[in-house]
């Protein structure tokens, strides 16, 4: 027990340097600013990789729409409208029975991933270049 307290007695005080507080604030900043420009990349390739997929989604969902009737019963609502009020319950069961789920989800994704991916790159990319 003696021999730690002496150990502890016998030390030298170390004064830091003027500059330390400078180069630590400065350190910092420069990693702060360096994951903020890696944010910055990561969400603009998100960004540009679900534009492709929204394009990709998005003919999908056309063929699809066409192979299951989809586009059919639903161009029926915006040429025939007394028609489709007046059978409004079979041609609404059609419409959704007919719809190609899979595809519409997938759209949806993607749009979402591209909205989001596009909130982060105008969030990180003012931090990335408006800050010294």
């Amino acid at each position: 027990m003696k021999s730690y307290r002496n150990l502890f007695n016998n030390l030298e005080e170390k004064i830091p340097s003027e500059n330390l507080k400078l180069t630590i604030i400065k350190e910092v900043r420069h990693i702060e600013n360096r994951k903020i420009k890696t944010r910055f990349i990561f969400s603009v390739t998100l960004l540009v990789a679900s534009l492709g997929g929204i394009v990709e989604a998005f003919v999908q969902f056309v063929q699809h729409s066409n192979q299951s009737g989809f586009s059919q019963y639903a161009s029926l609502l915006f040429s025939d409208n007394s028609v489709f009020f007046s059978y409004w319950k079979d041609l609404g069961l059609s419409l959704v029975e007919s719809l190609p789920l899979v595809s519409t989800v997938l759209l949806l994704g993607v749009v979402l991933v591209f909205l989001w991916s596009g909130a982060r790159t105008l969030k990180y990319g003012r931090g990335a270049f408006l800050t010294a």
